[in-house]
């Protein structure tokens, strides 16, 4: 008999990415079909704020507002980046992080720790990128007592995860589920039920390359994390769902 999911929740998309102009709609309708009934967008770049708020509103999406740390700049300042999150006033701050595999890396700290302060200070979540940095934002989370975090796409140690998650941190688990092997699987079972959010970083990392990769793959994130687990597909997904939608503060939508 085949599985009817429901109740999923995309932790982490970039859907108002432009490559989704053509057919956003029917993707979100796809995805609706398979059992994934809300998402997060995200921020990425920060030019292109004012076509997502457009695109978050007409679909009834979470909306992440921040600075990812590949857009940061050599003359990136902090006030602007404050300004940017006062006037969109988010119900979640991100994309945000740390990556050293990109430039300005002290500049991407002050960034960081602005939007941290502000997201701490108006008691919004923050969705976090961290490459090659689980440390130095753990370090920064531990400063901000009572900030809700997750870390998007984690890909650091058992070690790093237990870390984060004795701190209340979120680990969100995406498409490299599918190819997890060795660290990687161990990293997937360490993490508590009640702290893992599932994801598909759509249109970023298909199941196929080549291909794009849609919210509605979200169902085989969660049959591949269900299986390194040992438990019920079905259950995962509805009850990553639900961290999910307590995590970003929105409506039930059972």
């Amino acid at each position: 008999m085949t599985a009817v999911y429901r109740r999923g929740f995309d932790a982490h998309t970039h859907v108002g990415e432009p490559v989704f102009d053509d057919d956003r709609m029917s993707a979100l309708q796809r995805a609706h079909h398979r059992g994934v009934s809300g998402l997060a967008m995200a921020t990425g770049d920060p030019d292109r704020l004012p076509r997502l708020r457009e695109i978050a509103a007409q679909l009834g999406v979470v909306l992440s507002v921040g600075l990812h740390p590949w857009w940061v700049r050599a003359d990136s300042r902090v006030e602007d980046v404050v300004r940017m999150l006062e006037t969109n006033a988010p119900v979640a701050v991100g994309e945000v992080g740390l990556d050293r595999l990109h430039p300005h890396w002290e500049q991407q700290g002050r960034i960081f720790s602005a939007q941290l302060d502000w997201a701490h200070r108006h008691h919004r979540p923050v969705v976090v990128h961290a490459v090659r940095s689980v440390d130095e934002v753990l370090a920064e989370f531990g400063r901000r007592p009572g900030l809700r975090m997750m870390i998007h796409g984690f890909t650091g140690s058992v070690q790093q995860a237990r870390r984060a998650t004795d701190l209340g941190i979120h680990l969100s688990i995406g498409p490299a589920a599918m190819r997890a092997a060795g660290r990687t699987a161990d990293v997937i079972r360490a993490i508590p039920v009640a702290l893992l959010l599932l994801e598909t970083d759509a249109p970023h990392h298909p199941l196929v390359a080549g291909e794009r990769g849609e919210p509605a793959d979200l169902i085989a994130v969660a049959e591949a994390v269900a299986q390194l687990r040992d438990v019920d597909p079905v259950a995962l997904l509805a009850k990553t769902g639900d961290t999910a939608r307590r995590f970003f503060g929105v409506e039930d939508d059972r």
